[in-house]
């Protein structure tokens, strides 16, 4: 398989450098595993070339020097002075301090340690001299012979094998250790904790709740993509893009460490979950260097209200908020921030893109144009505040190349998704936009280990309440529970009807709460995830078909549809029928109706 190099801007790289890149290519290409490649990756605040991570080898640091032997007037163990008397790293001592970096941030993962706090697999250390050959650096080896380090010459270099630069020894690295190596070097690619099984002496040992998702491939890359400009990543519910959007966030500032960075969102539900994901990342971004203060995370509305710097009295209508206050706001307005990302961009009005617009720096690009760094991240067919698609370019931004569709889900179960879009081609209008920006049906899928299960019920709040406590006692946290009710005002009604068990670890609440049974609006639900979500008065949401195929996507594992009339009413029984009903394009996975006699009151 092709070597994965995970940096798709390569242009800083010497001739030397270029030199081993494509020999790593040629070694890797015949291999039928994936590999990675970091070219120069920011490990603390240390440059090495290259890290490769091997999954039958270990891990690698890389550092390549072109220099002749002419080129060294002279060296000892720490540094080197040039033939222009310029004084330079001895590279032996340089690779020793990438090492023990890279050691020491790998080390503070408890998952990745065996039973003695060591690293389970090894790491290697290697330079490459791409213009000296093996005996002029043995003429050296006083002061390049060093502890962890390795030299390779330039004879070597042509017959460069995986062996060389790691051991004939195999050690097989999990898809799971592969990936907390990967979350722990780049803290902005972790996803989440997530249970795995892991393997120990060629098999499957046992269960781990440890492991670091991380962003795939794909996903990655298009997170690093070069710094300037404006992106687009656009994809079905759960494919992770706001994961992206928060990876490139954290990358455009360890690319730039003093710009200023501004997230935008359209509710607080969603703001409130990014300041918990950079709130519980705080340490491994201290560890790296990674100033994510500078990241500032909000409502595109507290941010309008705070530069319009007007009284607002409780009673604005939409108009005032779509519109007035955004042009307000864009006559006070300066260019403050190095980059602006948005999430959900669907929701998000022409006049609040101008604002933005407004509000971000320009900086040149490849080509020395300057131009502002906007990211998009959404899904048209999950807007429900905006009902008009934007032209982009009309509003100045320039995406053609930029853009980016994701049509796996990381999140949402797979009976989730074919039940979501059974439902969406009941509707002729939303089945073109299915056409248009999903670019139809095939390929849509999902992507992870996790059985799915949808289930309809209907009742009172005692039918709910049992439903519940049936969760809350079969080994599901109260963390793990989402209810979505169609208002805030019926939401408390069933709070305060729940068992006081359940009120004691629920919280009716437009805001995120990592520790508590969540009780929202379908409005708040969107960013949101949980393993389960339990969708209460489905039936109310007949006009707005968008916001249910918000709801139908918030669920891992467990989906519960509800409705008070004890036969369902339209939307249940359209929903009822859509799952029932199969599909040729998806797994309707489990599904029951769950009877009112067999619930425990």
């Amino acid at each position: 398989m092709p070597l994965k190099v995970m940096q798709s801007d390569i242009s800083g790289l010497t001739h030397g450098e270029n030199r081993v890149l494509n020999k790593l290519k040629a070694i890797y290409g015949a291999k039928e595993y994936d590999a990675f490649l970091y070219p120069q990756p920011l490990i603390m605040s240390y440059n090495p070339d290259f890290l490769l991570i091997d999954p039958f080898k270990g891990v690698c640091i890389i550092e390549v020097k072109d220099w002749s032997r002419s080129y060294i007037k002279y060296m000892n163990r720490t540094s080197v002075t040039d033939v222009n008397g310029k004084e330079l790293h001895n590279p032996a001592y340089r690779a020793r301090q990438y090492f023990n970096a890279l050691k020491n941030v790998l080390e503070r993962e408890e998952f990745l340690l065996n039973e003695r706090k060591e690293l389970r697999f090894r790491l290697y250390s290697k330079i490459i001299f791409t213009e000296m050959n093996s005996i002029e650096i043995a003429s050296l080896k006083e002061v390049l012979c060093q502890p962890v380090t390795e030299c390779i010459s330039s004879n070597q270099l042509t017959s460069l094998s995986v062996n060389t630069l790691f051991t004939e020894d195999t050690i097989f690295l999990d898809k799971g250790t592969v990936s907390t190596i990967r979350g722990k070097v780049f803290p902005e690619l972790q996803i989440k904790r997530v249970q795995t099984e892991i393997w120990q002496f060629n098999r499957k040992n046992t269960l781990d709740n440890r492991v670091i998702a991380t962003l795939d491939y794909e996903q990655e890359q298009f997170a690093r993509r070069i710094p300037y400009g404006h992106y687009m990543v656009t994809g079905v519910p759960g494919s992770g893009k706001t994961v992206i959007m928060v990876a490139r966030a954290i990358h455009l500032l360890r690319e730039n460490p003093e710009w200023k960075i501004k997230i935008l969102t359209y509710n607080s539900s969603l703001e409130n979950k990014l300041e918990q994901h950079f709130k519980s990342k705080h340490e491994d971004f201290l560890y790296m260097g990674i100033k994510y203060e500078n990241i500032e995370i909000s409502t595109f509305h507290q941010m309008a209200r705070e530069i319009a710097a007007i009284n607002i009295s409780g009673t604005e209508d939409g108009q005032f908020w779509d519109v007035t206050l955004p042009y307000i706001a864009m006559d006070k307005a300066q260019s403050v921030y190095d980059a602006i990302l948005i999430d959900e961009y669907q929701d998000f009005h022409d006049s609040w893109i101008k604002l933005c617009l407004k509000l971000c720096k320009k900086h040149p690009d490849k080509s020395g144009e300057l131009t502002e760094n906007i990211f998009l991240a959404g899904d048209r067919l999950q807007s429900i505040y905006n009902p008009k698609s934007h032209s982009w370019k009309s509003l100045g931004i320039n995406i053609m190349g930029r853009s980016k569709l994701l049509k796996t889900s990381y999140r949402s179960g797979g009976s989730h998704i074919a039940l979501a879009m059974n439902y969406l081609m009941l509707d002729d209008e939303l089945q073109r936009e299915v056409e248009k920006f999903y670019e139809g049906r095939d390929g849509i899928c999902q992507n992870f280990d996790s059985e799915s299960s949808v289930n309809f019920f209907t009742g009172n709040h005692k039918n709910i309440n049992g439903i519940l406590l049936d969760l809350l006692n079969n080994n599901y946290n109260p963390e793990d529970i989402l209810v979505l009710g169609p208002s805030h005002k019926g939401n408390e009604m069933l709070y305060r009807n729940l068992d006081n068990s359940i009120k004691h670890v629920a919280k009716v609440s437009k805001k995120f709460d990592e520790n508590k049974l969540l009780i929202t609006t379908y409005h708040s639900s969107k960013g949101l995830e949980n393993k389960v979500c339990i969708l209460l008065n489905i039936d109310r949401l007949a006009d707005n078909k968008r916001l249910i195929y918000v709801g139908l996507t918030r669920a891992s594992e467990r989906l519960y549809i509800h409705s008070y009339k004890p036969e369902g009413g339209e939307v249940f029984n359209q929903l009822l029928s859509c799952n029932c009903s199969g599909d040729d394009e998806g797994d309707t996975g489990n599904s029951s109706i769950v009877p009112n006699t067999a619930i425990t009151l």
